[in-house]
């Protein structure tokens, strides 16, 4: 069982009433450690980062993000699209404010390729659906643990 830890979870669906695998992680992780949700960009949203507490429990917060939109960097090659990733990590880690243990990606979209940028102790990474896009599957994971259900 994982006690204590700070735990980010990335998913390219946002938080709300209709829960899937990645939403139950985070519940389930959110009884012993301190589990941030991290939702895929939002252009509507206001501000850069805002981090809201979820109604399901006070140790699993909601990641809300409006930063660099990362699909307009993807064609103009890995090197751009690494800084301008490394940037909005950077964000929202001094938004989470606290040493990251393990960052668990349920994203086959490519929102977040660079899972290292987070400085964490340890990454999974569970691509529990098809990659959305080809440019997925050469993205650069540094997962320590891959569990995989679909063929990506």
């Amino acid at each position: 069982m994982i006690k204590n830890k700070v735990i980010v979870i990335i998913s390219h669906q946002k938080w709300g009433n209709m829960f899937l695998s990645k939403h139950n992680y985070a519940m389930e992780l959110a009884q012993h450690n301190k589990v941030y949700f991290l939702e895929s960009p939002d252009a509507n949203h206001k501000s850069g980062v805002t981090i809201i507490e979820s109604n399901e429990s006070s140790n699993l917060k909601v990641i809300k993000n409006r930063i660099t939109n990362t699909y307009r960097y993807r064609y103009l090659g890995k090197y751009f699209l690494k800084i301008a990733l490394k940037n909005q990590v950077i964000k929202i880690k001094n938004a989470i404010n606290h040493k990251i243990d393990l960052v668990i990606s349920f994203d086959n979209h490519g929102l977040y390729p660079f899972m290292e940028q987070f400085s964490a102790e340890n990454y999974v990474y569970i691509p529990v659906d098809a990659p959305a896009s080809p440019l997925t599957k050469f993205i650069s994971y540094p997962n320590q643990y891959l569990f995989s259900i679909s063929d990506s």
